[in-house]
């Protein structure tokens, strides 16, 4: 998975320095590197309803026209805590119901998603995302040994969900550097944009 985040960046790079290329800046007279911005965020996840826990690492990558005052880009998050390292190598819900309680069900969630964006006065950009959730479920057990200690117990059900992935962010500015705050369908977070060729 990590190598895919990478190999979409590179993409995605890839792509704006060849619009750049092929189209050249009126003002020099000579071809001119698009305006593209790299990010990186998180989030925490809040939705009760197919429960994701912890937090989730988001990557951003974004292509910009401040001329006709639009973005456009892909974004990619997972959390952090993948559910799957703490799988327990007990396969049967029963035999570990015995000793621990059920606690519900959980996630492991990856997120893909574009993101375009509308360039506002005072180095304000309004950002949107329409995108798809991929879901596993896990079933979740713990048990409480100490006052401060509690194991936790994780069992994969096998089944797999795809939901509809939307938010909406508002980021400021500044230079080379753009911070990012946003809500979405998962939870809340904030990100930390570098552009490029400014």
């Amino acid at each position: 998975m990590k190598k895919s985040w990478v190999l979409l960046f590179l993409v995605v790079l890839f792509v704006g320095r060849c619009w750049g290329q092929a189209h050249p800046d009126p003002f020099t007279q000579s071809s001119r590197l698009p305006d593209i911005s790299v990010g990186v965020g998180i989030m925490q996840n809040l939705e009760n309803t197919f429960e994701v826990q912890g937090y989730s690492l988001s990557l951003h990558g974004d292509y910009y026209d401040f001329v006709s005052n639009f973005s456009l880009g892909v974004e990619m998050a997972r959390n952090l805590d993948r559910l799957g390292q703490f799988e327990s190598s007990v396969t049967n819900p029963t035999d570990l119901e015995k000793a621990r309680e059920f606690e519900g069900l959980t996630y492991d969630h990856t997120v893909v998603a574009l993101r375009a964006g509308k360039l506002m006065k005072n180095n304000l950009i309004i950002i949107g995302s329409l995108g798809f959730e991929f879901l596993r479920q896990y079933r979740f057990y713990q048990r409480t040994i100490s006052n401060q200690a509690v194991e936790r117990y994780y069992i994969s059900t096998g089944k797999k969900d795809i939901l509809n992935y939307y938010k909406l962010a508002l980021m400021y500015k500044i230079r080379r550097v753009g911070l990012e705050g946003y809500i979405s369908r998962r939870g809340v977070g904030v990100s930390l944009h570098y552009f490029v060729n400014q």
